[in-house]
């Protein structure tokens, strides 16, 4: 993803402040960049940039609130940021709060119960998952009541807290990259997921960009939903979505650059993160033609 907005930043008259681990720094020998070792204080370091700068792209995960983290941070300072704002990366860093905000709004979701406030269980298969997880850290699926009904007594036993529990639903695990500003969604792609399941976790293994190209019109349907129920989502918006039965059912919204971004401007044919800027520069934003090339990324 970093690597993806540099390649995009370079052809753009802009100058480029980040960080790298000192133990990476050898793979950017073509840029500029501050260092950070072990002893020093990253999140003073990451500070004092941001108050040098005139706008921010932040890729961050929602776990441990470190996306929060960083937004509030970034808002303390005087820089554009390009994502979405505090309030929202609050609200859709909560998978709670997530679901309880798309039925309000009327948008088709997979039920979602906190952990601990399930006393009983149907049979039936299951997808357990923390609440501010990103990707697919810490999920886990269980194929009948039983298995999740072991794995609660032998393994999470006492620390429910802080997990969500789904049943599970069949069907295409899928994703949309888009852009969002003032209740508009603008697609960039419509991708399909690779994901697989090992002892019992599932595991985020890639995408196809444009793979659910067929699909389109529904998942661009769906990006309008979203941007009009949330009008104040902004910037590179992920929506995880599951095809179930020709209908779409959301899993999550990442108000964050997501992994598909890595192969977007190739698939696009367009230099996305030029995009991404004029959507907040631009008070006439318009989506120009996008390509609809086939990438693949694996992780």
């Amino acid at each position: 993803m970093r690597d993806a907005l540099l390649r995009d930043l370079a052809n753009l008259p802009y100058k480029i402040n980040m960080t790298v681990d000192t133990r990476l720094a050898a793979a950017l020998l073509n840029y500029e960049y501050i260092e950070i070792n072990h002893h020093q204080n990253v999140w003073d370091i990451w500070s004092s940039i941001m108050q040098e700068a005139d706008a921010l792209i932040l890729i961050a995960p929602e776990s441990d609130g470190i996306l929060l983290t960083l937004t509030k941070m970034a808002s303390q300072h005087k820089a554009l940021i390009l994502g979405c704002k505090e309030a929202d990366v609050a609200l859709f860093g909560d998978k709670m709060a997530t679901y309880l905000a798309l039925k309000a709004a009327g948008i088709a979701t997979i039920d979602s119960y906190l952990l601990n406030a399930v006393t009983t269980f149907a049979e039936g298969k299951y997808i357990v998952k923390p609440i501010d997880g990103a990707g697919c850290s810490e999920t886990y699926f269980f194929a009948c009541q039983k298995d999740l009904s072991d794995w609660l007594k032998n393994t999470i036993k006492d620390k429910k807290e802080g997990y969500i529990v789904q049943p599970f639903m069949e069907g295409t695990a899928a994703s949309i990259s888009c852009l969002m500003q003032k209740g508009s969604a603008y697609m960039l792609s419509c991708n399909q997921q690779f994901i697989s399941v090992e002892h019992n976790q599932l595991t985020f293994n890639g995408c196809l960009i444009n793979g659910m190209q067929a699909y389109s019109s529904m998942f661009e349907q769906l990006a309008n939903q979203v941007a009009a129920a949330f009008p104040q989502l902004a910037g590179y918006v992920g929506i995880d979505v599951i095809l179930s039965n020709n209908k779409l059912y959301i899993v999550e919204i990442n108000p964050r650059i997501t992994t598909s971004y890595a192969g977007l401007s190739e698939a696009t044919g367009l230099n996305v993160t030029a995009l991404l800027i004029n959507s907040f520069n631009s008070p006439s934003f318009k989506m120009p033609t996008t390509a609809h090339n086939l990438v693949a990324i694996h992780v």
